[in-house]
């Protein structure tokens, strides 16, 4: 058996029965019927005794502080000389909830949407690989790789709900769809849909293919307000429309939509879209589907099973905060770490809770836009909450009249917040963007933020645009939200 046959074959392998359960008495045998992963290295069996040891910390700062200690943001005095973060358990004399609290950090970091950010033990884990794999380059790529690549798929895969047989490892959403784009076989009278506001990216993507095969791409407009119908509706128009056209067409003039790409979690705009719906229409169309899950994993419940999505890619990298891949490919070698630390991903989700996780984050995001709405008298862009995951998306508010020149009395008031003087004047990542014409912040709250860092984000914008305490009511709501803390 080859290599990769043996791949495929540890992949399909069923998991060992629970103990008491009927086997094969031959190890050898069950080797071969049943799957059995790989022994730990010892630095991840330092954190595997860890997890099994304790329970995980409280949400928030001190969540943060032990294992997103490295969440300190880039100053002009950040040097990398500073000492290095440790990348070890936590010591349980080190632990002490109150004291972390007292010396809060003085950066929020709001924009986990971004580029994610990576937890203490997949960073340990991403790091010892590297050294493993330089230990002796030969022997790993030939002996180790593949059973620890294997065993990161099947982790993983429970989180997805689905058999590993259906998952591939590939470096980032991009890379994934461009391969299902590529194996399509596009031609001139093809059409891949998708909504107008589908991310920059994966549209400019779509376009690429439909340039090299002569066939077209197609967007549909989300009708304002977005609801969780509307877009069901605008896809439901678009194909009726699309099919009256067709009968006045000649045979070899019919256009044939054969894929549709959707988002499950837009971006920038963080709207939680009702895909299953819109993959089972597409399916009555006998259109292929593929969903964009880049902001999915780590963030929602996700089941790609019930999905039943023809096509489905997602990041690791983001809310399941595994290390990002960074791939250089010499004579087809490449920088495998990030795949291998997935399986100490999958283990701290396991200790930190999943579904636990992502009922406090959408909670806390929630409730950070209620407030921040009603302080800056502004709305949000989604007004139901079950568009919303661990993200959501607020109106900014003007700046005060007047700081509006005469001459610009009758354009859109331009705001002065902007995600550089947020950061650097205030301490707070995240993104200002502008949507159909209004300027919006796109709030991220994973396990390491809290209640604060919504206040000083209110705070934070009044004070950027001019607003000072007397002359705007938000800061008593704001002080208001403090009472939470």
């Amino acid at each position: 058996m080859s290599l990769y046959d043996k791949v495929t074959h540890w992949v399909c392998l069923p998991n060992e029965p629970a103990n008491g359960q009927d086997g094969d008495d031959d190890d050898e045998n069950n080797q071969s019927t049943f799957y059995v992963p790989p022994p730990s290295f010892a630095f991840e069996t330092s954190w595997e005794t860890y997890f099994a040891s304790q329970g995980p910390p409280p949400f928030g700062v001190v969540m943060r502080t032990l294992f997103f200690p490295h969440l300190t943001g880039i100053t002009p005095s950040t040097t990398i000389s500073q000492p290095h973060v440790d990348l070890s358990p936590p010591k349980r004399s080190t632990v002490n909830a109150h004291s972390i609290i007292e010396r809060r950090p003085e950066f929020s970091f709001l924009a986990h949407g971004s580029y994610g950010a990576t937890c203490v033990p997949a960073l340990s884990a991403l790091q010892h690989w590297n050294l493993l794999m330089e230990s002796s380059p030969v022997g790993f790529f030939y002996d180790t790789l593949f059973p620890y690549i294997v065993r990161s798929i099947r982790s993983v895969s429970g989180y997805v709900n689905t058999e590993p047989r259906n998952l591939v490892l590939v470096t980032n959403v991009e890379v994934g769809m461009e391969s299902v784009f590529r194996s399509l076989d596009l031609q001139a009278q093809d059409t891949i849909l998708a909504f107008d506001m589908t991310y920059t990216a994966v549209l400019y993507s779509a376009q690429h293919a439909c340039d090299r095969s002569g066939a077209k791409l197609e967007t549909i407009h989300m009708s304002s307000p977005i609801t969780r119908r509307s877009g069901l509706e605008d896809l439901r128009m678009y194909l009726d429309k699309h099919d009256r056209e067709n009968e006045g067409r000649r045979r070899d003039e019919k256009r044939r939509i054969r894929l549709a790409v959707f988002q499950h979690i837009t971006s920038p705009t963080a709207i939680l879209l009702r895909v299953k719906q819109l993959i089972d229409l597409c399916h009555q169309w006998g259109i292929l589907v593929m969903i964009d899950g880049a902001h999915a994993i780590g963030q929602i419940p996700l089941n790609l099973s019930h999905l039943n999505a023809d096509f489905y890619v997602t990041n690791t990298h983001k809310w399941f905060c595994n290390p990002r891949v960074a791939r250089f490919i010499w004579q087809g070698t490449a920088d495998y770490s990030p795949y291998l630390a997935l399986y100490m991903s999958v283990k701290f989700w396991d200790w930190v809770g999943y579904e636990k996780v992502v009922e406090r984050n959408h909670a806390l995001a929630t409730w950070c836009g209620r407030l921040l709405s009603r302080a800056w008298g502004t709305r949000l862009l989604v007004e139901d909450e079950s568009m919303m995951g661990s993200m959501v998306t607020i109106e900014l508010p003007p700046p005060p009249p007047s700081s509006i020149s005469a001459t610009k009395q009758d354009t859109l008031p331009i705001t002065s917040v902007s995600s550089d003087t947020l950061r650097n004047q205030h301490g707070i990542e995240i993104p200002v963007f502008t949507f159909r014409g209004r300027q919006y912040v796109r709030v991220s709250l994973h396990m390491y933020n809290d209640e604060r860092d919504c206040v000083r984000l209110g705070e934070a914008v009044l004070k950027g645009l001019g607003y000072s305490e007397d002359t705007h009511p938000g800061y008593a709501l704001l002080k208001g939200g403090k009472s939470r803390l």
